[in-house]
């Protein structure tokens, strides 16, 4: 009995021990089994991390590129054309390879040789050398690459041009510009370099015709388009003064002939450009004071630099209202009627008053804020006065500038023959002692005169006899005595 206790007891102990190594074992096994979920969860929760992260890396790339596409906010936007220049200086040295920052496979290019012929290359590599205007097309977009230039800054609004040579290079996929300084004898590293690029999602230009035109215009050397605005070769009388000068010229010149091809995309962004830099450079008074001074304005009249140039501020209203007739935008009009409206604050105050026709006068081609007197008033910038006040009212629903326009035309009618030479031509400029002189322009006061009379002819209905004694008078001369006179020289 008592050996049956102590096995009894032997036993208990045994399923106690047996029972303790199971559930030792069960705890090992529960805890690896919970080590092992504890690792699948951080490694999940890793895998997730790193996958989390792989996203975001992700968006921001996706946002890194969206930021370097091109963007309003990166360029300059008009009627679905965006314009863009790639900057940066030279730093010292004599030449530059220049990545143009957009991938093109494939792409074919035009652009117009030295005999004025549109070269087509077809989907391959090549090179040109100095263009004017290069076209790419990579199948859904076309790329303009124009207005290549290098300079250094001289003073507000007036820059020192540098002469380079350019050359495009495409291997396919990728476009070089390579830059090269002419003729450089100081330093290098204030000099600046700017490359114009547009781009488009239909031609940018509808017709050879307008290729040809404006790719002429941007071949001549006195015309400068850099970020800013656009510059033009300073006069020899000018302070201060270099050849290789230009300054920015409010009149834009060149988008004359961009509005002459308006129905090209390129034209159209282009002129929208300079028009808004123009638009930015106007003083409060509401116009483009002129960045240098005039020697002969500075001896004849004392005026200095920041003066008053009548034609070339009315010359840029008129641009204006070009713009706004073609596209109906109010942002032309208004910038337009800005100029317009200082112009006849001007008139009032700095014109020479016909002494026996009443309501009549010829206005001032210059004058400044800080200058008291009187200048001059020569028959084109008084024209062109004329021509921006006609065109405005022709162009707004009720005419704001009728009794302007007559007191300017009064001016023209009451001195009509008084600017008749005895060979027919025009005298240039009236003074304020009512004599006349200095040479005439050969045709761009005969232009004036045959678009005042088109204007007149729209808004009134009639044409104004004066302008048309003057048209004949000059014509005359043009066809009879200076074409003989270029002929004889030829």
């Amino acid at each position: 009995m008592k050996i049956n206790k102590i096995k009894i007891k032997f036993n208990i102990f045994a399923l106690l021990i047996t029972l303790s190594v199971f559930l030792l074992v069960l705890g090992t096994k529960n805890t690896a089994y919970a080590e092992e979920a504890a690792k699948e969860t951080k490694e999940s929760e890793k895998t997730e991390e790193t996958t989390e992260t792989e996203a975001v890396k992700e968006t921001n790339k996706a946002k890194k590129t969206e930021e370097t596409k091109e963007t309003k906010e990166d360029g300059f936007e008009f009627k679905g054309a965006k314009l863009k220049f790639i900057t940066g200086t030279f730093d010292g040295k004599d030449s530059l390879d220049i990545d143009f920052p957009i991938e093109m496979k494939d792409a074919s290019c035009e652009y117009i040789d030295e005999a004025a012929k549109i070269i087509s290359i077809e989907k391959k590599e090549f090179n040109v050398k100095n263009p004017n205007i290069v076209v790419l097309h990579s199948g859904e977009k076309y790329y303009v690459i124009t207005a290549i230039n290098a300079y250094k800054d001289v003073q507000d609004n007036i820059i020192d041009k540098v002469n380079i040579e350019s050359e495009l290079t495409y291997d396919k996929t990728k476009l070089k510009i390579k830059l090269k300084l002419k003729d450089i004898k100081d330093a290098n590293k204030d000099i600046k370099y700017s490359i114009c690029y547009a781009s488009m999602d239909e031609k940018p230009f509808q017709t050879p015709e307008a290729f040809k035109l404006v790719d002429m215009k941007y071949g001549l050397d006195k015309h400068c388009i850099i970020p800013d605005g656009y510059y033009y070769q300073m006069n020899p009388r000018s302070v201060p003064y270099k050849e290789s000068y230009f300054f920015m010229q409010g009149a834009i010149y060149i988008a004359n002939t961009h509005l002459d091809t308006i129905d090209s995309k390129f034209s159209q962004v282009m002129t929208a450009k300079l028009i808004d830099d123009t638009a930015k450079k106007l003083n409060d008074e509401g116009y483009y004071p002129i960045p240098y001074r005039s020697e002969w304005l500075k001896a004849d009249y004392n005026i200095g630099k920041g003066y008053f140039d009548t034609r070339w501020n009315l010359d840029y209203a008129y641009i204006c209202l070009r713009m706004y007739e073609k596209f109906q935008d109010e942002k032309y009009l208004e910038i337009a009627d800005k100029v317009l409206t200082y112009y006849k604050k001007y008139a009032n105050q700095n014109a020479i008053k016909i002494p026996y026709k009443e309501d009549a006068c010829l206005v001032m081609d210059y004058g400044a804020e800080y200058y008291i007197g009187m200048t001059h008033s020569s028959l084109n910038h008084h024209l062109m006065g004329l021509k921006a006040l006609m065109y405005e009212d022709l162009l707004k629903e009720k005419p704001v500038n009728t009794e302007f326009i007559k007191k300017m035309l009064n001016g023209v009618e009451a001195t009509c023959n008084s600017w008749i030479k005895k060979n027919g031509d025009l005298e240039y400029a009236i003074f304020v002692n009512g004599t006349y002189g200095l040479k005439d322009y050969p045709d761009l006061t005969l232009n004036d005169l045959r678009d005042c009379q088109a204007l007149h002819e729209k808004l009134y209905k009639s044409k104004n006899a004066s302008l048309e004694t003057l048209i004949m008078s000059k014509q005359a001369w043009y066809d009879n005595v200076y074409k003989k006179q270029v002929s004889k020289k030829k």
